[in-house]
């Protein structure tokens, strides 16, 4: 009896299988979403991380309002290992035209 049983749910298995394999061949959007993508993020993340954590990564803080909570949020991230301030600006301006010069 309980052979017959395990033949049911192997017989079962095997049908489920099947009908999920029709549904794949016949959207390739699953098939991409559920295998393709996956893989795809795996490899991605496994070469970029592969030498470990980024650290000591340059960074610049904005400072428009001088207070000492900005004070405390610089020393907050510069105490960080992954970051390493090394510059303030005053303005956004001056900031975003030291990205594109390529300064931080």
């Amino acid at each position: 009896m309980k052979m017959n049983k395990l033949n049911i749910l192997r017989c079962r298995f095997i049908s489920i299988n099947r009908r999920e394999i029709r549904q794949f061949s016949r959207r390739p959007l699953f098939l991409f979403s559920m295998i393709i993508a996956p893989l795809l993020c795996i490899f991605f993340f496994t070469t970029m991380m592969y030498k470990g954590l980024p650290t000591r990564l340059p960074a610049a803080i904005v400072d428009e309002d001088q207070t000492h909570v900005t004070r405390i949020v610089w020393r907050l991230l510069n105490g960080f290992e992954e970051t390493d301030i090394k510059y303030i600006y005053h303005n956004f301006h001056e900031a975003r035209k030291a990205m594109q010069e390529g300064a931080i």
